[in-house]
């Protein structure tokens, strides 16, 4: 299971329909002094034809990334008001000459859930602590856009995603809270086989480094952590929707406040979210799988892995098949609360001659009515609907 590269939390979907598929509900600071110039103005490569060792990317490339590059980034964090600690951490970068960072959304969502009991700061390098203010979110697309207090001098500029396959990519960020650093990894493309794109990044990424930006040779942002699946296999968001973000903010009213407003835009945001994919889901061409001796709709959709198991054993007088499909993509809202997962599942039971009524509807009374059983884990409950 893919995991946010905070610690993890714990998922909670809403499942309804007779296969159990999970559906999900749903002012910047003024500028003062010279202005900033960028930290990149990338350097275009030379042409190789023309000049074959202009460009040698060597064994330091990653090296000459950080020294360049590096001062854009930040660590996130989010502070407890009483206790003066801090509740979450994550990784973060400025990409406007007027100090806006980026981030993930999940990294700073303690303190939009709680804004009278937490507060946003940073830590750099050079510069030392100071207060972050929340401009706008995307839980979607897990981004969210921070103003500085004091824009800095350096920043990265926002490139683009669809890169050659193979080509190397470098992630910054502050795994596990020790320090600055820089992973070096390769671009394996952009996945498509779920309802949000995710670039596929071969590298060690890790906790601590959720909102950090991924760089390309040129220093412009191709992606931004968000997620780990273990064993080098990261994945990213892609930058195009942190560019759209940003003009969506640009487009405000000077009115506008995201944290004011926040139930009513993160809201708008599930539920765009879930109509898209249940567009996609049925206006799809479902194919038909055997199952036993009926027919059953099949892998509905590319998003969905399907798996089968089976329960038997020597003195069992049936034998329990399930087939269960299900997405990997989730909704980060709030710690111990997630939506957007989709799931469907199929079981057949065959018993032995001789096994009778009265043992099978206690069978199915076990498979289907707790709600509490492992199969209904990601039902929400009565406690979980309540004020």
């Amino acid at each position: 299971m893919y995991m946010p590269l905070l610690p993890a939390k714990t998922s909670l979907s809403l499942i309804c329909a007779a296969t159990a598929l999970a559906l999900g509900m749903g002012t910047a600071w003024a500028q003062t002094g010279t202005p900033p110039t960028p930290a990149l103005q990338a350097e275009a490569p030379a042409d190789e034809a023309a000049a074959p060792h202009a460009r040698n990317v060597t064994d330091d490339e990653a090296q000459r990334i950080y020294k360049k590059y590096g001062g854009a980034l930040y660590q996130i964090q989010v502070i407890d008001m009483v206790t003066e600690k801090k509740t979450s951490i994550g990784s973060g970068f400025q990409f406007t000459a007027d100090g806006k960072v980026a981030t993930n959304y999940h990294v700073i969502a303690d303190a939009l859930q709680r804004p009278d009991a937490n507060r946003l700061e940073y830590v750099h390098d050079h510069y030392g602590t100071g207060k972050l203010k929340l401009l706008i979110a995307d839980v979607r697309h897990d981004l969210a856009i921070l103003q500085l207090d004091t824009p800095h001098a350096e920043y990265v500029e926002l490139g683009k995603s669809d890169l050659p396959k193979g080509v190397r990519l470098y992630s910054l960020g502050n795994p596990h809270d020790i320090g600055f650093t820089i992973v070096e990894g390769t671009y394996n493309g952009v996945s498509r086989d779920s309802f949000i794109d995710k670039i596929h990044f071969s590298g060690a990424v890790n906790p601590g480094m959720s909102g950090g930006p991924v760089l390309g040779h040129d220093g412009r942002v191709a992606g931004i952590n968000v997620m780990t699946a273990g064993n080098q296999i990261g994945f990213l968001v892609p930058v195009e929707p942190l560019k759209a973000l940003a003009a969506e903010y640009a487009a405000q009213n000077s009115d506008f406040n995201f944290t004011r407003d926040a139930a009513k835009l993160v809201e708008a945001q599930l539920t765009a979210a879930q109509n898209a994919a249940q567009n996609r889901l049925m206006n799809g061409d479902w194919s038909v799988a055997p199952f036993g001796r009926v027919s059953v709709p099949g892998r509905i959709d590319t998003a969905f892995k399907c798996w089968a198991s089976q329960r038997h054993t020597e003195k069992s007088p049936y034998t329990h098949y399930r087939t269960t499909c299900s997405t990997e993509d989730s909704l980060y809202l709030d710690e111990g609360f997630t939506t957007g997962s989709y799931v469907y599942s199929y079981d057949l039971i065959r018993a032995r001659k001789g096994f009778g009524s009265l043992r099978f509807y206690s069978l199915y009374e076990q498979l289907y009515a707790t709600p509490e059983s492992s199969f209904f884990s990601m039902n929400v409950q009565e406690k979980d609907a309540e004020n």
